[in-house]
């Protein structure tokens, strides 16, 4: 599914915009896919799509945090992470109110509660404490942390499409439009948001949006 998802979502785009970035970031995976002259340019498997940058294993709900980063940088002192699966993004984008609970819709690591307090309790987790020994301005810090390197991911696949394509405008969608938007700026590019279009639920799923229109204009 990773490796398709994204056709009908460029095939529907590339007929009103010639030229840019469609980038995707959804709960799992994120898609960068290059549109020149009105022509999707990606590979087709996800073998090659990996090296070329067109799919990263980054999302927004279901990422264990342990493999964006591998320490963090608190009050000055580095701190490895534990690589046990103690906690996702859904837990980072909720902690930094990017998601609400509405949008919280996989399953917990630890099988427990989605609220608030144990988001910053799994974040806590990764650094094998809790919130009251690690405090909660510096949970965030973490949750603050991670959402970075998710944003640089994203800008390094931008940065290189650039290079590779000399295209300047990304088109976003998806559940983390949030991070494409940051990327596109720290990358110094234009960007355009769906669901400023078509509005936030059809942006979170813009694949079957879009396969839905092609087969309506036939």
């Amino acid at each position: 599914y990773a490796a398709s998802s994204w056709a009908a979502s460029v095939a529907f785009l590339a007929k009103n915009v010639k030229d840019c970035i469609f980038t995707d970031v959804g709960s799992t995976t994120s898609d960068v896919i290059p549109i020149k002259n009105g022509k999707p340019i990606a590979l087709t498997t996800d073998f090659e799509r990996l090296r070329q940058y067109e799919l990263i294993y980054t999302g927004v709900l279901r990422t264990n945090i342990a493999t964006i980063l591998h320490c963090v940088n608190l009050s000055g002192k580095k701190y490895k992470l534990s690589t046990e699966l103690f906690s996702i993004t859904a837990d980072v984008h909720r902690v930094l109110s990017n998601i609400d609970d509405a949008d919280y819709t996989c399953d917990t690591p630890d099988s427990q509660s989605r609220d608030l307090e144990a988001c910053y309790q799994r974040i806590a987790r990764v650094l094998l404490c809790d919130v009251s020994e690690l405090g909660r301005e510096n949970t965030h810090e973490v949750a603050k942390q991670v959402e970075h390197a998710q944003i640089n991911e994203l800008a390094e696949a931008l940065a290189f499409q650039v290079r590779e394509y000399e295209l300047h405008t990304v088109v976003g969608a998806g559940l983390g439009e949030f991070l494409i938007a940051n990327a596109a700026m720290k990358v110094g590019l234009q960007f355009r948001l769906l669901s400023q279009q078509y509005g936030r639920a059809l942006s979170n799923v813009f694949p079957a949006f879009a396969v839905a229109q092609l087969v309506q204009n036939r």
